[in-house]
């Protein structure tokens, strides 16, 4: 820690910068001109343009292969941009088409830093064929939050010397600090796309780190003022399902039919302030979560695709480091499955809901002219029953409580954007009224603080990041929480031990993190980030497990200036290492190489070594297993994007010490445009995994547990398929499906005997051919642990063959600004044995033969504009 501050002060306070350009531009007041993507009008033909661009890659600073120029102008309600993309081969501009954000051909984007903050860019981009591609920029390396749709109007037409673009765009689509005079940042970007080549008209050496900080500058705006507009899409749905009758279940007669309503808004309260809201939101067109089978203690963490909860995100987000997906807020847990299991006996029915409904959500959002990055949501679910049937004669049980989601988020700029603070309150409560929900937590407050600083043009960043909880329920929750696979404190190794009369619960986390960036040369960093056992989020965020210290210092040499067969060349190091409160777990070393190639073909090679490690989780709450080290590595290629084929393939492995195991990854990728408006694309998968020691349960034997292990080969293969025809930039149609199936056989069953032995052999035996008997007809193993033939205790097939299908069919059309149609067709299959096979042929004929579950969804918004 001293070295770190020691550096710290070593780099200073300097604020050095690029030399910035600067656009001054005109209020205009008549000749306004008609968007049509052709620059005949009086305004262009007078007007000066700006140009001098150059190259951001791949030769850093040097002049373009093709020019670009570029006006703007603005009244009291609009902005207006004409982009001349010079080519001097019009007939090779790629005209892509795909649905809106698709970012791909040639495309230019102009962005402002209308706050003038050097953090915030509102960005307005289109490509060759007119697919907008719009959003908002938050982080330092300028990737973009593409889910908003502002609304605004553009047109592109291909001439003699090049393409156009020209703009409309509404100055209620910017946020912005009023000022009788303003400044704003400026950049200008063009991507060509046969060369894949970035264009900027405001320089960004590779030698600086960030995006916005290095913008040009605007110039000129006097005395706008945003409007305070106000957007109200209501949205009607109708939804038919059909699948599989179930003789008897008066719930499964085959066909459902569900009709819906709600609203989607948005307020501008002042010019920097918005409120979005939604009333019972559907979210029925988002595309499904991928198959997987978690054969881990742990929570599968799947990504967000609503776009309600992913607008804004960026300030939502409180991610505590890089090495985690850890956060003190992660949205699927609003609108989650209901988390309680109804009781019911034999002969019984039940219908239990899918997911929660959410009753309404609010949030408030935006930056002040301070300085101020303000988010506040509230989200309130409905009270989930589900419906008990006993020959006709029903009762509800309440399987998850009415529930109140709540967060507060706060971050301060001062000294121009160099320095931050923040911070972050979140707090959940539920209204439990049923003892079967008692294992829910009645309340739950987390609340953390992060602090940035950064130096020499934000080349250097230090990041400290510090987060508290606080739970609260009965006895039966608490000693849930403590016996979760985040704590295992019944595990005989825990830094803490079961405490049966707790009704609440704190803990702390964090992290702290020092780097140098930038985009060519030797950059650096050093993380540690921490959680404390009693520390949790997940009421509300997500926290894979506490008792958990992560240290991490890595190192990275990248090479931008294009050389002999290699545009770009980036080498990375780190060494990491894993403690709990008590002791190390792990450390690994890692090496990596990214190349890029002249012929826009790429390469990434990945090479690591873990050490022998512990694991807490392999035993389900037992006593930590001492595993065996390995190595890894991965090979991955991928050719030019700039052809109608691109092909992809990659291969990772793990290789065990001790002969404990193998894990092998194929993946290959073929990505096929016949034509620039439809597009194919297919990836298969196949893993293979040999581990041999797979938890497979826990027995008692004289009083003492038995924790039961075997080896296991699991195969899984699966495929992603997507077919994009996009009719129009505003009528697309778009196709996803994905089979999967996947099967583990168990076999060498072990009993895990002296968990952290030197020796790997002496950690376990292995049941001898007279201790361990199969009984078919009730798919029993047997065990007589002194090999008289006399059960001492038994254990269930934990063989299994899991087959899925998922893909949905979406059909959307703006047929007006912000209004969309959407006719869903979605399919499922899923179906499960344990038979432990793999046999690619029958199990993708099984697969197809399980009878579906078809949806047909039609959903119609239409967008209020003031």
């Amino acid at each position: 820690m001293t070295a770190l501050l020691l550096l710290v002060l070593s780099i200073g306070l300097d604020h050095g910068i690029a030399q910035n350009k600067m656009y001054v531009t005109e209020r205009i007041t008549k000749d306004i001109p008609v968007v049509d993507g052709v620059f005949n009008d009086k305004l262009w033909k007078t007007g000066k343009w700006e140009s001098g661009f150059f190259q951001k890659s791949p030769e850093n600073g040097k002049a373009p292969s093709q020019q670009t120029a570029f006006q703007l102008y603005y009244d009291n309600n609009f902005i207006y941009v004409a982009i001349k993309c010079y080519d001097n081969e019009p007939d090779k501009i790629v005209r892509r088409m795909s649905r809106r954000d698709g970012e791909t051909g040639d495309r230019v984007t102009i962005e402002f830093d209308s706050y003038n903050d050097k953090r915030t860019s509102f960005i307005f981009g289109v490509n060759a064929a007119g697919v907008k591609n719009d959003g908002v920029i938050v982080r330092e390396d300028g990737v973009a939050d593409l889910t908003p749709d502002p609304i605004w109007v553009v047109k592109t037409q291909v001439v003699n010397d090049g393409w156009n673009a020209e703009m409309k765009i509404p100055v209620s689509q910017l946020r912005f600090n009023n000022a009788d005079e303003m400044t704003w940042g400026l950049q200008v970007k063009r991507f060509f796309f046969r060369n894949q080549e970035y264009d900027t008209w405001q320089n960004v050496p590779d030698s600086l780190s960030g995006w916005i900080n290095n913008y040009g500058k605007l110039k000129g705006i006097h005395k706008i003022k945003a409007r305070k507009s106000v957007e109200i899409a209501p949205y009607v749905m109708s939804k038919m399902t059909t699948y599989e009758k179930q003789d008897g279940n008066p719930f499964a007669d085959g066909r459902d039919f569900k009709f819906d309503a709600g609203v989607d808004g948005k307020i501008g309260l002042t010019n920097d302030l918005t409120i979005d809201f939604a009333i019972n939101p559907d979210f029925g067109q988002v595309e499904a979560d991928p198959s997987v089978v978690n054969l881990t203690a742990f929570e599968t963490y799947y990504d967000e695709k609503r776009p309600f909860f992913i607008e804004g995100s960026n300030i939502t987000n409180f991610n505590f480091d890089i090495a985690t997906q850890d956060n003190l807020f992660y949205s699927r847990r609003i609108g989650r499955a209901p988390q309680g299991i109804p009781s019911y006996t034999a002969g019984e029915y039940v219908s239990v809901p899918e997911r929660t409904k959410i009753l309404g959500a609010v949030k408030l959002s935006g930056k002040t002219k301070n300085g101020w990055s303000v988010a506040v949501m509230e989200n309130v679910t409905k009270k989930e029953r589900a419906t008990i049937d006993n020959h006709g004669e029903r009762r509800k049980e309440t399987v998850e409580p009415a529930s109140n989601y709540f967060l507060t988020r706060l971050q301060k700029d001062m000294n121009q954007g160099n320095t931050i603070l923040g911070g972050m309150v979140t707090s959940v409560y539920r209204n439990i009224e049923n003892d079967n929900l008692n294992f829910l937590n009645t309340s739950a407050t987390t609340a953390g603080l992060d602090f940035t600083q950064y130096f020499k043009n934000r080349k250097y960043a230090l990041t400290a990041k510090l987060a508290t909880s606080h739970i609260t329920g009965s006895k039966e929750a608490m000693l849930y929480q403590q016996l979760s696979s985040r704590r295992y404190y019944q595990s005989p190794d825990a830094a803490h031990s079961v405490d049966t009369t707790l009704t609440s619960m704190i803990g702390s986390g964090g992290s702290l993190m020092f780097s140098k960036g930038g985009n060519k040369g030797f950059n650096y960093g050093t993380l540690i980030t921490w959680r404390s056992p009693g520390f949790e989020t997940n009421d509300i965020g997500y926290l894979k497990k506490s008792d958990y210290v992560f240290q991490d210092i890595w190192a990275e040499y990248i090479i931008s200036k294009p050389f002999s067969i290699f545009r770009l060349v980036d080498l990375n190091a780190d060494v990491s290492t894993v403690w709990n409160f008590r002791r190390r777990e792990m450390y690994s070393i890692n090496t990596s190489g990214y190349f890029e190639f002249t012929n826009h073909w790429n390469l990434n090679l990945q090479l690591s070594r873990t050490g022998e490690n512990i694991q807490r989780a392999t035993l389900r709450g037992g006593p930590s297993l001492k595993r065996p080290g390995y190595f890894e590595y991965l090979v991955m290629a991928h050719t030019s994007r700039t052809k109608k084929v691109r092909l992809g393939a990659a291969i990772w492995q793990a290789l065990f010490d001790d002969k404990a195991g193998r894990n092998t990854t194929l993946i290959s990728s073929v990505t096929y445009r016949p034509a620039n408006a439809l597009m194919f694309y297919i990836s298969p998968t196949y893993d293979y995994v040999s581990n041999a020691l797979q938890y497979v349960t826990q027995k008692s034997y004289e009083g003492e547990p038995r924790y039961i292990v075997s080896h296991i080969k699991q195969e899984s293969f699966y495929v992603t398929i997507r077919a994009d025809y996009s009719i129009t930039p505003d009528l697309t149609l778009q196709y996803y499906a994905s089979p999967f199936i996947s099967g583990g056989l168990y076999d060498t069953f072990k009993r895990v005997t002296h968990p952290m032995a030197a020796s790997y052999s002496d950690r376990f035996h292995t049941y001898r051919p007279d201790e361990i008997s199969y009984s078919a007809g009730n798919m029993l193993y047997n065990i007589s642990e002194n090999g008289t033939g006399q059960t001492d205790y038994s254990f269930g097939n934990p063989n299994f063959n899991f087959k899925q299908f998922r893909s949905n069919l979406v059909l959307r059309w703006e047929y007006h600004a912000g209004s969309v149609l959407y006719l869903v067709w979605s399919q499922s299959r899923t179906g499960a044995n344990a038979d432990g096979t793999f046999d690619f042929s029958k199990n993708i004929s099984d697969l197809f033969k399980i009878t579906p579950t078809d949806v047909i969804l039609l959903k119609l918004s239409y967008r209020f504009l003031n």
